[in-house]
């Protein structure tokens, strides 16, 4: 193999789509044979990643004629680095790309330059715009496997290009770079068990683990939407009544048959029948991160027919009939970028199950939150505490 190209990072805010995004990946590409990059333990001297964690990200120089050729792109519009990407590499005799490399292989880079495999390119919006793609591209991308890998530092030194690269040793290990990016798109539940290997192993870089970590959340939550659901009604008791101000009651629902509640997504209502008759949806206001709620609560602003009878009928130990948590207004639990939360009035009983499940959830961890609510005057403000 051979260095066609080095560069160094620096993150600044880019505008993608109308979105201020924070990346390092546009750089200048140094071609010249007296250009290079210096590499220490703590990676690449003067290059900032944005985000991830790998010291040292190379791409093919393979993958930009095939993918300008499967995309229709003129191939002179990417320069080298264009995938913002440390090292360019070519290789010169036997092709070995992202399926044959695997985690713990070695690296030697030019005179003194030892990497270590350490983690695989999980592609996101800031690639696919950079290239010119829209986002609906990702999903073949990552499929391919084509899409660089990333090294930890074993011996610093200076890279130029020209600089010739060849394997130090093979790690034996089974984890290809490829199978990393793969299953970090692929919503089969099948490949729950695998992820669990990877968040264990050893010499996985700390993005791959979190971005794998997440995926796994998000089939666990996957597999716990409508468990212990019912068909038609069930019976439930009202276990306690608490007033809320601004004319609005929380009622909080057991079950009198005692078997378990279904689990519901942040922002569902249930639908209520009223002993006389009547039958209302009123969104569950609170939020319960384990499996089984111990109770529904639902916050009721006296207005219409039916949450008047509420209000003034309703006693705890009153029984009514409820349907399983439906709804299809409910919380994103993989949001990356700034969540905004805007309600107003008695709209804001969805927005507290979702700025609750916004807090504890693993997914949203640092994800930012603003809510904005708009009340008539500060007496109308529920769920002061």
């Amino acid at each position: 193999m051979e260095v066609v190209a080095v560069s160094r990072g620096k993150p600044r805010f880019i505008d993608v789509g109308g979105i201020k995004l924070y990346t390092a990946i546009v750089r200048d590409p140094l071609t010249s044979s007296l250009d290079y990059i210096e590499i220490n333990d703590s990676g690449i001297v003067n290059n900032q990643p944005a985000v991830h964690d790998g010291q040292v990200y190379v791409c093919f120089a393979e993958h930009y004629d095939y993918w300008c050729n499967e995309l229709g792109v003129d191939r002179a519009s990417w320069d080298w680095c264009r995938w913002g990407e440390n090292l360019t590499v070519r290789f010169k005799d036997q092709v070995r790309l992202e399926d044959e490399i695997h985690i713990g292989d070695i690296w030697n880079v030019g005179k003194t330059v030892r990497l270590q495999v350490c983690g695989a390119r999980i592609p996101c919006m800031k690639l696919s715009w950079r290239l010119g793609q829209k986002d609906s591209w990702l999903p073949a991308l990552s499929e391919s496997g084509r899409v660089g890998a990333y090294f930890q530092v074993l011996t610093g030194g200076k890279v130029y290009p020209g600089d010739q690269i060849s394997y130090e040793s093979f790690s034996g290990d089974p984890l290809s770079v490829a199978n990393v990016t793969r299953l970090a798109f692929d919503n089969s539940l099948k490949t729950r068990d695998t992820i669990n290997l990877l968040l264990n192993h050893k010499m996985l870089m700390k993005m791959n683990k979190w971005l794998l970590q997440r995926k796994a959340t998000t089939m666990d939550d996957k597999q716990r939407e409508g468990r212990n659901a019912w068909k038609k009604f069930r019976v439930f008791r009202v276990s306690r009544i608490v007033d809320e101000g601004g004319d609005t009651k929380s009622f909080y629902l057991e079950a009198v048959d005692g078997r378990p509640l279904a689990s519901y997504l942040p922002g569902q209502f249930l639908t209520v029948r009223l002993p006389d008759g009547p039958t209302r949806n009123w969104t569950i206001s609170d939020w319960h991160p384990q499996d089984d709620p111990p109770y529904y609560r639902i916050s009721i602003r006296r207005s219409g027919v039916a949450s008047t009878w509420m209000h003034d009928n309703c006693r705890v130990n009153t029984t009514l009939a409820v349907r399983s948590p439906a709804g299809r207004f409910y919380l994103d639990r993989n949001a990356l970028l700034r969540q905004v939360y805007i309600s107003a009035g008695i709209g804001i009983t969805p927005i507290l199950a979702m700025m609750k499940a916004h807090d504890v959830h693993p997914n949203l961890e640092a994800t930012p939150a603003v809510w904005i609510h708009v009340a008539i005057h500060q007496g109308r403000l529920l769920h002061k505490a």
